[in-house]
């Protein structure tokens, strides 16, 4: 698991697949190593950002103590390749080293690399996998992610006016001890719309709309969407609600960016700046429509689980 605010994603931006000593002698630039800890700019007392990724992290801590001497030997592979920002719970990843289990216990691997990891990444367990050819990416059976929202409820006068309140933004949400895997958002919502939301988009459709543009007509993307669900997870007892939310969504795949697309979806249509009408035109799967689908930002989304 994984949290992955400060970080560039889950996969290495490189190409080149050496370690890093063949890397530093052939003058190819490598990321900076990640401090143990979060760093903090002092101007903007915000979380600094680094150019490694997960992958990297993964790669050097486990090149310090397996006896691997290049990335090649480990041949690291992720379940999903979470984006720049995202977080993850239940990321899988696969590594060709079989050798590490003869004569050790599983926390004596686990504690071997979490000691050379940054403290916002762990590794969980480690299990001997007895499959041949096994790909944690296409044998992948379901994915499920998750989206944490908080937001004010929209709420009206008796002039059926919104409430002043409504309009305080993001800064009247948010709280110190608040986990990074949120995110605080700037408009009054009418959550009365999410059930109707998810559902309607729930199923079998063509989600081009919600694809990457970059992305959006390399494949196919009708697909199944099997479950979008939302769940209330708090809510403030006073005149306009702040109310914390968790989206579910479950299905065999996702194509690149369609679980924030989805969220920004959500709640471009429950701000009122969208219509209901428009699921239908977002599912058409053009270009033109695609243009109505804003993606949420990173800090919400997490990798819950991956089976098999």
């Amino acid at each position: 698991e994984y949290d992955g605010i400060r970080f560039s994603g889950f996969q290495r931006q490189t190409s080149n697949e050496s370690s890093a000593a063949t890397l530093a002698a052939a003058n190819v630039k490598q990321p900076a190593r990640p401090s143990k800890r979060r760093r903090f700019e002092e101007s903007t007392g915000k979380v600094m950002p680094t150019s490694s990724t997960i992958q990297d992290c993964l790669e050097r801590a486990l090149l310090g103590w397996t006896g691997s001497q290049t990335v090649d030997e480990l041949k690291l592979k992720g379940a999903g390749r979470t984006d720049k920002g995202v977080h993850a719970r239940g990321q899988i990843v696969v590594i060709q080293v079989p050798h590490l289990f003869e004569g050790k216990e599983e926390w004596e691997l686990c504690r071997a690399t979490n000691s050379r990891l940054p403290d916002d990444i762990v590794v969980l367990a480690f299990k001997l996998c007895e499959k041949d050819g096994f790909c944690p990416r296409k044998d992948v059976k379901l994915k499920q992610y998750s989206y944490t929202l908080k937001f004010r409820r929209k709420v009206m006068d008796a002039n059926e006016k919104v409430l002043p309140l409504c309009n305080g933004g993001m800064h009247t949400l948010r709280r110190a001890h608040e986990p990074s895997c949120i995110w605080n958002c700037p408009w009054a919502l009418d959550d009365s719309m999410f059930i109707n939301l998810c559902k309607a988009l729930q199923g079998v459709h063509d989600f081009s709309c919600f694809v990457h543009k970059k992305e959006r007509r390399k494949r196919d993307n009708n697909m199944e969407l099997s479950n979008f669900d939302v769940v209330t997870l708090q809510e403030s007892k006073e005149d306009v609600p702040v109310v914390t939310v968790k989206f579910v969504l479950e299905a065999e795949g996702f194509r690149r960016a369609m679980v924030r697309n989805l969220i920004g979806f959500v709640v471009d249509v429950s701000r009122g700046d969208l219509e209901m009408s428009h699921v239908d035109t977002v599912l058409s799967g053009t270009d033109e429509a695609s243009n109505l689908v804003n993606a949420s930002p990173a800090s919400g989304l997490c990798l819950e689980k991956v089976e098999y």
